[in-house]
């Protein structure tokens, strides 16, 4: 079994996720330094990149917080249906007293499950890479100003 395969994305569900949030003292300065160095990792050479995503996975110490797996009955989907897709896709939604946290940990994820794919890709790719590591930059660009943390030094 591959090492992704052990790790769940687990995402936010989308009702409980706020235009802003902000996340503890204690992780801002984290926080912001590993998103400001992932946004410089994704100008590095591939296998550059992929070392210094580990890198920042051992050290953000993916949170062991509680997170509750959410009950999706308020759509109109089956769970046995949600549970088909979740299965399919590698993800679980949850609930998480620290939402703000959780979206860095299913980025960094992300980014280590990117990494792991292209390994195997040839130049014939390169086009779809860029177009996927520009939408990683946005996304960690979004990640600093919904945690409020653009401003941090």
């Amino acid at each position: 079994m591959s090492q992704h395969n052990k790790q769940r994305l687990e995402l936010i569900s989308p009702w409980s996720l706020e235009p802003e949030m902000l996340i503890e003292e204690d992780y801002r300065v984290k926080a912001h330094s590993i998103l400001k160095r992932i946004n410089l990792l994704l100008d590095e050479p591939a296998q550059v990149a992929k070392e210094s995503i580990l890198s920042i996975e051992s050290e953000w110490e993916m949170t062991s917080r509680s997170k509750l797996v959410v009950d999706m009955s308020n759509t109109s989907l089956s769970n046995d249906d949600i549970q088909t897709y979740d299965t399919y896709f590698g993800i679980s939604h949850v609930q998480d007293e620290k939402p703000g946290l959780s979206l860095i940990d299913s980025f960094v994820i992300s980014l280590k499950r990117f990494y792991e794919l292209i390994d195997n890709l040839d130049e014939t790719h390169n086009e779809s890479i860029k177009i996927q590591l520009e939408g990683f930059k946005a996304h960690s660009h979004l990640l600093l100003r919904v945690l409020n943390l653009e401003h941090l030094n």
